[in-house]
């Protein structure tokens, strides 16, 4: 068995991705807030064995007698694995243009869950609301609503964390090629 397990930090996702959260942020002014992120908390990876241990008992011992493998997936390999983007057009004071598309991940993951946008080239402790969006041809390349950073220009070098799972395999060639994957040693 894989995968599946969410890490103790729960699940962020974009307002829009809750029926609450799309609630609130329709009725809120542009930029009167900052930007709002829902966790959702997750079990500890402790209960979220001892639930799989129990439906195995259960569900899978009385019928056969087997060798269960787990492993936790993402778990493991999400924090591996980060996308860096340039900002190559800016197109008001909230909306950017990066070089890259969201083929790098192979699907609209970013409309609904959320990872922090860094700009490394202004970095800044604070969230600013701001559309940061690929460069395809269609209103789903989205990376964000939202960057951390004092500015944000053409140029920049933005940095989303936490790729590594569920993205380098589900990349597609979709108006642009793939992506390249650089390794860093040490």
């Amino acid at each position: 068995m894989g995968a599946g397990f969410w890490p103790e930090r729960g699940e962020w996702l974009a307002p829009a991705a809750t029926p609450e959260g799309a609630l609130r942020k329709a009725a809120e002014m542009p930029d009167s807030l900052p930007p709002a992120h829902y966790k959702l908390p997750a079990a500890p990876i402790g209960e979220f064995a001892r639930r799989i241990a129990d439906a195995v008992r259960r569900h899978i011992a009385p019928h056969l007698s087997c060798r269960i493998c787990v492993e936790p997936g993402r778990w493991l390999c999400n924090d591996a694995m980060h996308i860096l983007l340039t900002v190559v057009d800016r197109k008001s004071d909230d909306l950017v243009i990066t070089d890259g598309g969201t083929n790098a991940v192979g699907w609209e993951r970013f409309e609904s869950d959320y990872f922090p946008v860094i700009n490394l080239t202004r970095p800044e402790a604070v969230e600013r609301p701001c559309y940061v969006l690929g460069s395809l041809c269609t209103p789903h390349d989205v990376w964000g609503y939202a960057c951390f950073g004092s500015d944000i220009r053409p140029g920049d070098l933005l940095l989303i964390p936490s790729q590594g799972a569920y993205t380098y395999s589900l990349r597609q060639h979709f108006i642009k090629p793939l992506p390249k994957a650089a390794l860093l040693e040490g």
